[in-house]
């Protein structure tokens, strides 16, 4: 049995693929396809977005403690599975794992942060996805290791530094850990990894991204 979509007027095959199961629909199926009703959803959403999310904000600030607490009890019930799918989520999302990571722990020393996923991908293409100081592989580092490049800031947190474009690199654990809160002028110098041409192409990433942003990476 198939059912024409209300929308784009094709005719599909009337089943849960195709169509979203609707209960107060003669048929039991929604009108529209699933392509078609995820469209119109977020049209939907995008025309509204901003009065969505200034609603949601407000009603989380008036329901605070009761939906801390809601929270609480879930994960108290439902601890193992929660445990389970935050390490799915983490696995399969490490960028945007660590991205989350690094934004709260910019806002927390009061800097700015506005990295985004795009301009991570292209700061880590200009550094040939390796580390900016000792330029090893993220490949290489990931099999090492077993996780992937930091988001290291040239400008130390503890100094207001930026989670943005212009002041973060990638860098390997040990070179994170290295650098710490040093300046970047001083500490590299004296570094065992120290190589001219890659503290040249930091100094020109810098510099690039102040003047002209994103585009000139």
């Amino acid at each position: 049995m198939e059912k024409i979509c209300k929308k784009c007027k094709k005719s599909k095959e009337l089943n849960s693929d195709n169509f979203s199961k609707k209960k107060t629909s003669k048929m039991g199926f929604d009108s529209m396809c699933k392509q078609c009703k995820k469209e119109y959803d977020k049209a939907r959403y995008d025309k509204k977005r901003d009065k969505l999310l200034e609603d949601k904000k407000v009603y989380y600030k008036n329901n605070k403690k009761k939906l801390l607490a809601r929270q609480g009890e879930y994960y108290q019930k439902n601890r193992d599975s929660c445990i389970e799918s935050n390490k799915k989520w983490s696995d399969n999302n490490q960028v945007r794992r660590r991205m989350l990571c690094e934004k709260s722990r910019t806002k927390k020393h009061g800097a700015d942060s506005t990295l985004t996923e795009k301009e991570w991908l292209l700061i880590k293409s200009y550094f040939f996805d390796s580390c900016a100081y000792c330029g090893i592989d993220e490949d290489v580092y990931f099999e090492l290791s077993g996780e992937k490049l930091h988001h290291e800031h040239i400008v130390p947190l503890i100094k207001k530094g930026s989670y943005s474009l212009g002041n973060v690199v990638p860098s390997c654990r040990s070179c994170n850990s290295s650098k710490r809160n040093e300046n970047f002028s001083d500490w590299y110098k004296n570094y065992k990894f120290y190589d001219e041409l890659r503290e040249k192409k930091i100094i020109s990433y810098m510099n690039k991204q102040i003047k002209s942003g994103v585009d000139n990476v």
